[in-house]
């Protein structure tokens, strides 16, 4: 039997045999190379997202911290503005006794610190320009910014920017008999004067053309809106009702004879409660017998002005409080105003008109310190016994009937409002270079309207150029 031998593979066969595998290792490397390089192109890409997610997570972090950054600096602004002069209500950086320091509303890591100092540092002084330092928190993020806000002192932000007024009308105001007003005169509806000159400052019309021309009238397309002393007396007692219950009437005081000087210090009670809401007759009142009271002209070096003082007149003292009147129509008498010792606001409402004609002296010249608030649909004179006052008469209610006059020489360092006021006479209002305040914090705010600055935390500058704005 014939036995036959396989013949070796040729030498092409074998050739074709390893090309096929070398395509095949070639496929699987390119393949794995392929792999391998998208890979990388999704770890990249996916990198590249994470990025980008972590970026704009921080950029959010760092937008909503300035965000609870300005949310503090409105909490604060709106804080003060309730009660703007009450030393004990501002969230102070450098607290004094008895302020509160720093406020903080911080949920979950997010919220905002807040406080006050004055422009130049330190303390901040009631009423004065003030500097607001806030930091925001989000996400451990912390930005601080700080802002510059100016008093408005009775006024109004209108393309004027910030005024303040000497007297403000929602109805008519009048200047006659040479009278004058030192400050901006404002008006919703008419005015009535001899001629712009009469008013050192701004002559404003809101909402109405212009009566007169000169280079200080102003006219604004806006009628303006003030607080009626209703709505005053609601945000600051709770209404009418329980400020006729929870006055401080019973703190009334009269000279105390005995020891001689009438020194303020040894005062006593007036005899009034509460209930005494009516002031017409002071003469059962002890009578100051200090020559040093007789008027400045006559000698008189205590309370008394060039023309007026306390001698020989029976005296109401008022020691810092809120009063609350339904009527004072006084002829006799004197009325002495302690605002060297604190704020003293009077509150009258009713359905009679007032008058007072009897003299009115002060302790302190300061006006942010002394309030007359009308809240009747009546008229509230003032005479030349009043020759110098210092402060503001707020005379303006719902009904619009409000009114103040002013005759015979009276000098008013301050302001007056009403939906009618009425200067005569020779009377003056002088707006105060310091401004009046916002003393019961109801007729005051604070703006913003300079000097926004993001800084670090401890006050410099957070950008390597040296600024900070």
């Amino acid at each position: 039997m014939k036995v036959v031998k396989p013949e070796p593979p040729s030498s092409d066969s074998r050739r074709g045999a390893g090309t096929r595998s070398t395509r095949s290792a070639g496929v699987l490397v390119s393949a794995l190379l392929f792999s391998s390089v998208a890979l990388v192109v999704v770890v990249s890409v996916g990198a590249l997202s994470v990025s980008h997610i972590g970026r704009a997570r921080t950029e959010a972090a760092f937008s909503a911290a300035v965000y609870q950054a300005e949310t503090g600096v409105n909490y604060e602004l709106d804080w003060i503005a309730q009660a703007p002069s009450d030393p004990s209500r501002a969230h102070q950086a450098y607290p004094a006794s008895g302020q509160p320091s720093a406020y903080s509303n911080i949920v979950n890591g997010t919220g905002f610190t807040v406080a006050v100092m004055s422009v130049d540092g330190g303390n901040w002084p009631v009423g004065s320009p003030l500097r607001i330092r806030s930091s925001g928190r989000s996400k451990g993020v912390v930005r601080t910014i700080e802002v510059l806000a100016d008093p408005v002192q009775f006024g109004y932000v209108g393309t004027q920017g910030i005024l303040d007024f000497a007297v403000f009308a929602l109805g008519k105001a009048t200047l006659s008999g040479g009278s004058t007003a030192t400050g901006n005169v404002g008006t919703n509806s008419q005015l009535q004067i001899n001629s712009a000159n009469n008013v050192a400052g701004k002559i404003v019309f809101a909402g109405v053309s212009p009566t007169v021309s000169g280079t200080n009238v102003v006219h604004e397309n806006q009628a303006k809106t003030l607080k009626t002393v209703d709505q005053m007396v609601t945000e600051k007692f709770g209404g009418w009702s329980n400020l006729r219950t929870g006055n401080d009437n019973a703190r009334l005081k009269q000279f105390n004879s005995s020891g001689g000087g009438y020194p303020l210090s040894s005062a006593v009670s007036a005899g009034k409660n509460s209930s005494t809401w009516i002031l017409n007759d002071l003469s059962n009142l002890t009578k100051d017998m200090n020559p040093a009271d007789k008027p400045i002209s006559q000698g008189g070096t205590r309370y008394c002005t060039p023309s007026t003082g306390l001698y020989n007149s029976s005296v109401l003292i008022f020691p810092p409080g809120d009063y609350y009147f339904k009527q004072i129509d006084l002829s006799n008498g004197a009325f002495l105003i302690d605002n060297a010792a604190g704020v003293v606001n009077i509150w009258i409402e009713g359905t009679l008109s007032d008058k007072i004609t009897c003299p009115v002296i002060m302790t302190s010249t300061d006006p942010r310190t002394f309030r007359i608030y009308y809240g009747k649909a009546k008229t509230l004179a003032f005479s030349a016994s009043q020759e110098r006052m210092y402060g503001v008469v707020y005379a303006v209610n719902a009904t619009g009937q409000g009114a103040v006059t002013m005759s015979g020489g009276n000098i008013l360092t301050g302001a007056a409002f009403g939906q009618n006021v009425t200067v005569s006479g020779g009377s003056r209002v002088v707006f105060p270079t310091g401004g009046v305040g916002g003393a019961d914090g109801n007729a005051a705010s604070y703006v913003t309207k300079r000097s926004w600055r993001e800084v670090g935390t401890n006050g410099p500058s957070v950008f390597p150029d040296g600024t900070s704005y």
